[in-house]
């Protein structure tokens, strides 16, 4: 019977998949780096929010300490505490819509990690099993000794090229598409840092 010989990727093909798993890898890691800075309780973050829960802002509670202080001094000394709450909750209303804000724009970069990542690696495992298949087509056609079947196996050899070549052309879409990618992210990190600064 011998031994399928396997069909190898071109070598560029391979750098380009490795160099889109390498950006995306990159951009997971700065995914986390800016949800910390937007969330730093870690508690909220595991739980894949960046958005504090209603009265749980650090601001939020803070100006309720405040408020719940004031009822241990005299009326003299509230003003002072009245106008500092005034202050905590300003703060947590920034924070919140800086959290909301910067949650909207690092969409496109947590859907770029996630929904594309699993559908590149559902692609290639296509593209792997189709170029397996070409392989033993070819193998079958290279063992055939009749005309009917060398005919009947060549048709068949084809299809499976062409499947392959579809499927190859389905996986260099996304390294091809890396470039728009790319400047989307960048405009992404724009608004968070226009949004923090």
């Amino acid at each position: 019977m011998g031994i399928v010989e396997q069909t190898r990727l071109a070598p560029e093909f391979v750098v380009d998949i490795e160099k889109y798993y390498k950006y995306q890898e990159d951009v997971d890691k700065l995914v986390d780096r800016l949800e910390v800075v937007l969330q730093n309780n870690e508690t909220i973050l595991r739980h894949g929010n960046v958005e504090c829960g209603e009265a749980a802002d650090p601001y939020e509670v803070f100006a309720q300490n405040i408020n719940f202080f004031r009822q241990f001094h005299m009326e003299s000394v509230q003003a002072p505490l009245v106008e500092a709450e005034a202050v905590v909750k300003r703060l947590a209303i920034m924070n919140r819509e800086m959290q909301a804000k910067g949650r909207r724009s690092i969409r496109k970069m947590r859907r770029f990690v996630t929904q594309e990542k699993l559908a590149m690696i559902e692609a290639q495992k296509k593209l792997m099993q189709a170029r397996d298949t070409m392989d033993a087509a070819r193998h079958a056609l290279k063992q055939t000794r009749t005309t009917e079947m060398v005919e009947e196996k060549g048709k068949f050899y084809e299809r499976m090229v062409s499947e392959f070549d579809q499927q190859a052309a389905r996986v260099a879409a996304f390294p091809e598409h890396l470039p728009t990618d790319k400047e989307e992210h960048q405009k992404e990190l724009f608004d968070v840092r226009f949004i923090h600064v």
